[in-house]
């Protein structure tokens, strides 16, 4: 069980490297928006990726884990990260770390990035992309970060999980804007 959490706290870390320097826009993304995705409330947060909460204490100074309530097969936990406002950046979840896009297993299974639907009310880039068009390297980089994770299985589970998650929002809105 050890080398198995040390293996994985090893991908992560490689995965956030990729994404260490890399953000959506050429700027701070934050001052077109005052960091809403930053802010929030104990049940605003990210969803980790499966095994990266071993990356972290149970809870630190500005961050908190806890169980989502989301259960995998394979009875795989996630958890769920929120932090007070403000954070260390070199310790971002891996969420963080490619919002506002996020990993989709397209219909050739292959993985795709979209915009990540959940983040639609908050975050400009998603709701304005041709005011807002996200940074091409950071696009290559989110891409770089997956290219250590596709590999895992439970990773791979995540990936649907959130996926499925995508079609829903996106049929609702769908359904929403055509009745507008």
């Amino acid at each position: 069980m050890f080398e198995q959490k040390k293996y994985i706290t090893e991908i992560y870390k490689k995965a956030w490297l990729e994404l260490e320097k890399s953000t959506p826009l050429s700027g701070d993304c934050g001052v077109i928006c005052s960091k809403k995705c930053c802010m929030g409330t104990d049940s605003d947060g990210m969803l980790l990726f499966p095994g990266e909460e071993s990356l972290y204490k149970d809870s630190g100074s500005w961050y908190t884990i806890k169980d989502s309530g989301v259960t995998l097969p394979g009875n795989i936990k996630i958890k769920f990260f929120t932090c007070k406002g403000s954070c260390q950046r070199e310790l971002r979840p891996l969420s963080c770390r490619i919002f506002p896009l996020m990993p989709y297993i397209n219909s050739d299974r292959r993985i795709d990035l979209r915009f990540d639907l959940r983040g639609i009310g908050i975050c400009p880039l998603i709701s304005n992309p041709d005011l807002y068009p996200i940074d091409e390297g950071f696009v290559d980089n989110v891409h770089l970060a997956f290219s250590h994770l596709v590999y895992e299985k439970p990773v791979i589970k995540f990936l649907k999980f959130l996926s499925e998650q995508h079609d829903e929002i996106e049929a609702l809105l769908r359904k929403f804007y055509s009745n507008a």
